[in-house]
Order: structure tokens, then C-alpha cells, then sequence
């Protein structure tokens, strides 16, 4: 898979676990008041901070996952050079 594709990957995980806290949140908000939730600018956010440390944090993870692959690659080159 490119570096594209797993990164839409990172981004959709991101997008479900800060929509999912965020859909909670208001909803158990909504709940506890009847029907009549307070600002939520607060929990608007925390959705921001997760999506930003979530995907940081994904993106991070692939590409070291793509260096190495990149490395193992290189070694491949490498070794077939040196047997020419």
C-alpha cells in the first residue's frame, strides 16, 4: 500500500474515535439534562486536540513503517549489485 492510502487509513480511525467520543459525550449530555445540552464548544475542542495527536501520531507510525520498508528495499539493491 502507498504512503496515500495508509494515510486515509490513520485519517478514517481518527475521524471514528473523535466523532465516536465527541457523538457520546453529547449525547450522554443530552441525556443527563432532559433534552437541553450546554455549550459545546469544550467538547468541539477536545474533538480538534484528538483528531490532531490521533493522526500525528498515525502518521508517524507509517512512516517508520515506511522507512523500513524502504530500507529492506535498498538492501535488496544493494545485494543484487554487489553479485553482478
Amino acid at each position: 500500500m502507498s504512503f496515500q492510502e495508509k494515510s486515509a487509513y490513520v485519517m478514517v480511525i481518527a475521524l471514528f474515535l473523535g466523532g465516536g467520543h465527541y457523538f457520546y459525550e453529547v449525547l450522554s449530555q443530552s441525556v443527563g439534562l432532559n433534552g437541553m445540552i450546554s455549550l459545546v464548544i469544550p467538547g468541539l475542542i477536545k474533538l480538534t486536540f484528538m483528531l490532531v495527536i490521533v493522526s500525528v501520531i498515525g502518521h508517524i507510525i507509517i512512516a517508520g513503517l515506511i522507512v523500513s520498508q524502504l530500507t529492506e528495499y535498498m538492501f535488496r539493491i544493494l545485494l543484487y549489485r554487489t553479485t553482478l
